[in-house]
């Protein structure tokens, strides 16, 4: 029982941990794909 309960114990720890990454990720996520989407705009942009 000990070693499920240090298991859990990890899970919910790693849990805790990407729920609070997550958003970070997300918007770094975001702001990098509208910077690149941007940045192809304005490259599709010059070509036309």
């Amino acid at each position: 029982m000990k070693i499920i309960n240090k298991t859990l114990k990890k899970l919910s720890q790693t849990m805790m941990l990407s729920f609070l990454l997550a958003p970070i990720f997300i918007s770094s996520t975001q702001a990098f794909a509208d910077s690149v989407g941007g940045g192809y705009k304005l490259l599709s942009k010059q070509r036309s």
